[in-house]
């Protein structure tokens, strides 16, 4: 290649290098002038959105707390009468059918008394008859002293001399024949079938002429007088019930059948034993003259009865699904956090828990008024504690 083309394309290159490195420069230049004139640009805040949380505003208060279970009516007394004699049936009382009423003493079933009649004056004649024997004894005893001189007290040789043992078995005759009197005088009066209490008849068993024998059923008999519902509560509302039986305070009780008919009831007595088929303890509640009553209170009438003990400590009543599955009670604190505790249930009663709280009695006011609880209205297994929540209050 000629020198002259040589010098030609190095000056070429050349300038084109010095042309490359002013383009650079101009550029970093201008980069570096944007950069130190760019506007500050502060981020957008991240909105985070919280999980809505449906609460009701509950107050603890004082309930009055309601022991509730299912019972049936039973008469207090229960009775088969049966006939304590042997004889023919002679006549009925007129009313004697089932349904009817009858007052303690009332005789309804009347047996032939022939031979009880004549039973008991035998018995009669007996004592008579015992009365001579003890007598003539002791006039022997008499004869006895005055021909040896000396009283019975001062016996010499065998008693038998003396009427000793005569005169003591004709007095156990005597007592004897009085006990026959007695027994013939109970068969006479068994003769007339009376009620054993004011009672009602369930069942007559008899008819005018049929022979009946000692033992057996003449009538199935309820008392009229107080019907009973046992109660059966769990040991855990024990010591809610005895804590009222300690103070000697009346407990209202409030029957209600499956029909809607309400009665009022007390309560009579508690047991003492733990019922073996369903570990549970018994109390019963008794109602008195139910056939008096408007509506009358039947035999046989199942029924809910109620418990109202006064009101001791602040409960909150909360719907039942409030409580979760583990029974904890979700609740959301002044922070807007989950929070839980052991929901420890005394007593529920239409559709709601009445749990204990936490909070007590604010001291500086004399009406016993009390924070509220923003109770979760049905919490979720995907809860934690202390999550910050929206919640959102529901009408209580």
């Amino acid at each position: 290649m000629p020198l002259t083309d040589i010098r030609f394309l190095s000056r070429r290159q050349l300038l084109l290098t010095i042309v490359s490195i002013g383009l650079i420069a101009a550029a970093i230049f201008y980069n570096s002038a944007a950069i130190a004139n760019r506007p500050d640009v502060k981020p957008l805040p991240v909105v985070t959105k919280l999980t809505q949380v449906s609460v009701l505003d509950v107050q603890p208060s004082l309930h009055s707390i309601a022991l509730s279970g299912n019972a049936q009516a039973m008469p207090k007394y229960q009775l088969s009468l049966t006939a304590q004699v042997n004889g023919q049936v002679m006549r009925l009382h007129d009313e004697f059918e089932t349904g009817q009423r009858f007052a303690k003493g009332e005789s309804i079933v009347w047996i032939d008394s022939t031979t009880y009649q004549q039973n008991l004056a035998g018995a009669l004649q007996a004592i008579e008859q015992a009365k001579v024997s003890v007598l003539e004894e002791q006039r022997q005893l008499k004869i006895v002293e005055r021909d040896r001189g000396r009283s019975s007290s001062q016996q010499v040789g065998s008693a038998l001399i003396y009427r000793t043992p005569q005169l003591k078995a004709a007095k156990a005759g005597l007592e004897n024949a009085k006990h026959q009197l007695k027994i013939a005088q109970r068969d006479l009066d068994n003769t007339h079938v009376k009620m054993p209490f004011d009672a009602l008849v369930v069942t007559r068993n008899v008819s005018p002429g049929q022979f009946v024998q000692q033992g057996q059923t003449v009538a199935t008999i309820y008392d009229a007088n107080v019907m009973e519902f046992k109660v059966f509560l769990p040991l855990s509302q024990w010591a809610l019930l005895n804590e009222q039986l300690k103070l000697s305070k009346d407990i209202a009780v409030a029957i209600t059948s499956l029909q809607g008919a309400t009665w009022q009831g007390r309560v009579d007595r508690v047991e003492q034993h733990i019922d073996i088929t369903n570990q549970q303890r018994a109390v019963i509640v008794s109602v008195e003259n139910p056939l008096n009553l408007q509506p009358q209170l039947l035999a046989g009438t199942y029924a809910n009865v109620s418990l109202i003990l006064d009101a001791t400590q602040p409960l909150l009543a909360v719907p039942a699904k409030s409580i979760s599955a583990d029974g904890q009670l979700w609740y959301v604190n002044a922070n807007r956090q989950l929070m839980t505790m052991k929901a420890d249930i005394v007593f529920q009663q239409d559709g709601l828990v009445y749990v204990k709280s936490p909070i007590v009695a604010r001291s500086s006011q004399s009406n016993d008024q009390f924070d509220s609880f923003k109770v979760v209205a049905a919490p979720l297994p995907s809860y934690v504690v202390k999550q910050t929540v929206d919640a959102v209050n529901l009408q209580s």
